[in-house]
């Protein structure tokens, strides 16, 4: 008898999958007029822009800002505050609860969003191990680069140092799972960084790429983000504060609001949270 009800509370979840599985593949897709091309945008702006979880949760609220073309601009916040779901409302991953994203005049959603996502490229906090070779790693964002802009990747990415200690450099096969090399954690993150710098596309995003690395690593990249940038829109979303100077703008979320706005000259030099918050991670490395 205890043994039938333990396998039939291992069971239920199961069972509940199956049926939430069987009304996700009856669900018929929306169909959608999409606008068939992306435009070279001037402006991204998000108009009042709301998100809630299906649970009730209020990842962000009435958050308004735009970014121009050109621009470099920085988030700042806490975990939890809502950097990451603003990023994927940005990639059109989530759909605003209220408000709109507009790419100019157009509502980001009237769209095709896959093509929307050719004109963007970034490392996330989740960037994918891929199992294959480096030089196979790097070329995933772009498979028909030459070995001169692979190089230059890597050489941006600042992974050169790691790849002369591996022994078929660029051929060196990933993974211990295959019989491999491992690489640490920061080492995966700076392969995802030069994955990034080999597209050239109009829209770059660093959404907290740099977990595993220290400040002044953290801070090289980002200042090789900016200047690979220099034509090109850029969002650099951090809670090292230290590390977004370079950013025309600044925003500070707490708890899924925007609650600042300047450069960074401007909120240190004045009573803000920001400023507040920068003294307290200073004050952190200087002991």
């Amino acid at each position: 008898m205890c043994s039938a009800v333990t396998y039939l509370g291992m069971m239920t979840p199961i069972l509940l999958f199956f049926e939430k599985l069987k009304v996700f593949l009856s669900t018929k897709p929306a169909q959608k007029t999409f606008v068939k091309s992306i435009p070279h945008f001037k402006e991204l702006r998000f108009d009042n822009v709301s998100f809630h979880y299906p649970d009730g949760r209020v990842a962000l609220s009435n958050v308004s800002f735009s970014i121009r073309k050109g621009e470099k601009l920085a988030i700042v916040a806490d975990n939890g505050a809502g950097k990451t779901t603003l990023v994927k409302l940005l990639l059109g991953f989530y759909k605003p609860s209220t408000g709109k994203i507009w790419i100019d005049h157009e509502d980001l959603h009237s769209y095709d969003l896959k093509t929307w996502r050719k004109t963007i490229t970034g490392v996330f906090q989740d960037f994918a191990r891929y199992h294959f070779s480096v030089e196979e790693n790097i070329i995933l964002s772009r498979p028909f680069a030459s070995a001169e802009q692979v190089h230059k990747a890597v050489e941006k990415g600042k992974f050169t140092s790691i790849l002369l200690r591996l022994p078929q450099k660029l051929n060196t096969l990933l993974g211990k799972e295959f019989g491999g090399t491992a690489l640490s954690g920061g080492e995966w993150q700076r392969l995802a960084i030069a994955r990034a710098f080999l597209r050239d596309v109009p829209l770059l995003i660093l959404d907290e790429p740099t977990a595993s690395l220290d400040p002044i690593s953290e801070c090289e990249i980002f200042e090789a983000f900016a200047t690979k940038a220099a034509d090109k829109t850029a969002l650099f979303i951090t809670h090292r504060l230290g590390s977004v100077k370079m950013a025309k703008r600044i925003l500070m979320f707490r708890e899924g609001r925007l609650i600042e706005e300047g450069s960074f000259d401007s909120l240190v030099q004045t009573p803000t949270e920001f400023a507040f918050y920068f003294q307290i991670q200073a004050n952190q490395f200087a002991n």
